[in-house]
């Protein structure tokens, strides 16, 4: 069997894998809120609950990322055109849904979890989503991204380290600084201005 041939493989054996991850993410989900539920009184149950899961969602989202980045044969051309557009359409639909997940968490945990995901290269139709919940989110989520103009890494060079762009044929993972810091402005002129996003701007 051929190098590519494996890599192809492999890479669909971990795509399978990383579903596994939701439903993993499922049942830690409900291990933490029972523990919390035992420890915490009911409102701060709920921001427990909440920040949990946000938290969950976000590691989701960078194993999808992650997975990308680790078979580069998904977005080669050696592949057939419709095996890769198929395998490519699955995981934006899944980063897609992860992120539709994060619309109702206003916790200030979750308002960090998603702020952070500003860093990453999400595909070009999840960042229209993060766009719009993050003008969603409004003047909330603004101290988070003004916390991330001051921070001299960014979430994503931190968890893949600064060399995760710089390997010739790899799938860009993480933004610059830079491009995060111009996304966090952009957003909170945005926000200031009142710019919202409705529900049917969310789903198109």
């Amino acid at each position: 069997m051929e190098k590519g041939q494996t890599n192809w493989g492999n890479a669909v054996k971990s795509y399978s894998r990383v579903g596994l991850v939701i439903l993993t993410a499922v049942s830690i989900l409900l291990v933490q809120s029972s523990a919390a539920i035992a420890a915490s009184s009911r409102s701060s149950v709920f921001d427990t609950i909440r920040g949990g899961q946000a938290g969950i969602l976000k590691r989701v989202v960078v194993s999808y990322l992650g997975l990308l980045a680790a078979y580069p044969d998904l977005r080669s051309s050696t592949h057939g055109e419709q095996e890769r557009a198929i395998a490519l359409t699955k995981m934006d639909m899944s980063i897609s849904s992860m992120l539709f997940l994060f619309d109702p968490l206003n916790d200030l945990r979750s308002l960090k979890e998603f702020a952070a995901l500003g860093s990453y290269y999400l595909g070009s139709h999840s960042a229209e989503i993060y766009g719009c919940l993050a003008r969603r989110k409004g003047r909330a989520l603004e101290p988070f991204l003004e916390q991330i103009l001051h921070q001299s890494s960014t979430d994503c060079l931190d968890e893949f380290g600064e060399k995760a762009n710089t390997k010739p044929g790899e799938v860009l993972i993480c933004r610059t600084k830079e491009e995060e810091n111009r996304g966090s402005r952009d957003l909170i002129e945005q926000i200031n201005r009142g710019v919202g996003c409705s529900d049917q701007e969310l789903l198109e």
